[in-house]
């Protein structure tokens, strides 16, 4: 692995003027001295952007976005995000992600090509389009809890011999929310504080079972170059 990604999106009706650094530091969110420090790209009745050493927040009208960029930060950015909309439990939400990207290196270009061939063969595309390769795949699958949602699995070549890796743990508003309190907020916050890291643990498995299972077929199998 050459670097992870991490992030929790919230889909729903945001103000994001809410969402500015000294608002976190008022909440014990985050230390004032970060509040202080802190790069503000934007805050407007529009948009909210800013970044700290450790956490990037994007907040626009329709999505929350709280990232890190470093595995090490993964319960700081869980308490921050269950912290932040515990005091906002009525803020109308409809969608949550929990969003895992690592982007792996490989060893050689050669290894990356072959990468691709197993994800996509080329067989189907050899005699329709000339030197055919992957730009991009994604595959859904149902969530493994029964919960309402899916699971969605992405690779994309980033450059030769880089991939990106994401698994989307993709959580809807369930249908039977009581209509008289329209968000899932709540909901949404106790997944986050009890699943959050089960999650991310899923997640490095699908990524690792994906890289074992190429890593494997190569001992049977040298694969064709693009």
């Amino acid at each position: 692995m050459d670097a992870e990604d991490v992030a929790i999106v919230l889909i729903g009706d945001f103000n994001p003027m809410i969402f500015q650094p000294a608002w976190f530091a008022l909440e014990g969110l985050i230390r004032k001295s970060e509040a202080e420090d802190a790069h503000v790209e934007i805050i407007h009745h529009d948009i909210a952007s800013f970044r700290l050493d450790w956490l990037s927040v994007d907040v626009l009208p329709d999505r929350f976005t709280a990232r890190i960029r470093s595995e090490a930060f993964r319960t700081q950015l869980r308490d921050l995000v269950v912290g932040a909309f515990s005091k906002l439990p009525h803020t109308p939400t409809r969608q949550l992600g929990i969003n895992l990207t690592q982007r792996y290196r490989f060893a050689t270009d050669a290894e990356w090509h072959k990468f691709g061939h197993y994800l996509a063969p080329k067989s189907p595309w050899s005699h329709l389009l000339e030197n055919p390769g992957m730009l991009g795949l994604h595959v859904k699958g149902t969530r493994p809890d029964q919960e309402p949602g899916h699971v969605v699995v992405s690779v994309e070549p980033i450059r030769p011999g880089f991939a990106s890796l994401r698994v989307n743990d993709h959580f809807e508003q369930a249908t039977d929310t009581d209509q008289d309190h329209p968000t899932a907020t709540p909901r949404f916050v106790e997944q986050i504080a009890a699943d959050f890291e089960a999650s991310l643990q899923r997640a490095d498995q699908i990524i690792d079972g994906l890289l074992t299972g190429f890593m494997a077929q190569q001992d049977f199998d040298d694969g064709t170059h693009d």
